[in-house]
């Protein structure tokens, strides 16, 4: 999904500079790599068994590349409670807290452009980046 408000950048090359400056992703799986290894466990003993009790090729393919929806939702709820906050240098981002919100026309409160809107969790402005996150396993990791 492209961004108007990043002079068209993708999800993608956000979710990258994001992760350049914040290591937002290398966070989330050092506060839940465990969770993160037993899902993508429990896919690869279904894919396994799926294998041995006569599925198709097809069927196993699908498996190794569909979503791991409790990791992606792991992951929104990481971003909406701002569990990096305090451990990631510069989060809350200031734009968090001064309520930025590009979604809006305008983005102070009120006409004399001194009130800002109300404090929203950082990264989730647009919630572009928080609602197209995907996460899959890839045969070549």
């Amino acid at each position: 999904m492209p961004y108007a408000e990043a002079g068209g950048k993708n999800t993608f090359e956000v979710a990258e500079i994001l992760e350049e400056k914040y290591s937002l992703m290398q966070t989330f799986v050092d506060l839940h790599g465990v969770d993160i290894s037993n899902a993508v466990e429990k896919r690869m003993a279904a894919m396994v068994e799926r294998t041995f009790a006569g599925g198709s090729s097809a069927d196993t393919l699908a498996m190794l590349v569909a979503p791991l929806s409790g990791v992606e939702q792991k992951f929104r709820v990481y971003l909406d409670t701002e569990e990096m906050a305090g451990v990631v240098g510069g989060v809350p981002t200031v734009a968090a807290q001064m309520g930025i919100n590009s979604r809006k026309k305008r983005i102070y409160r009120g006409k004399d452009k001194t009130k800002w809107g109300e404090r929203r969790p950082s990264f989730i402005d647009t919630g572009l980046f928080r609602n197209n996150f995907r996460c899959w396993v890839d045969s070549q990791s």
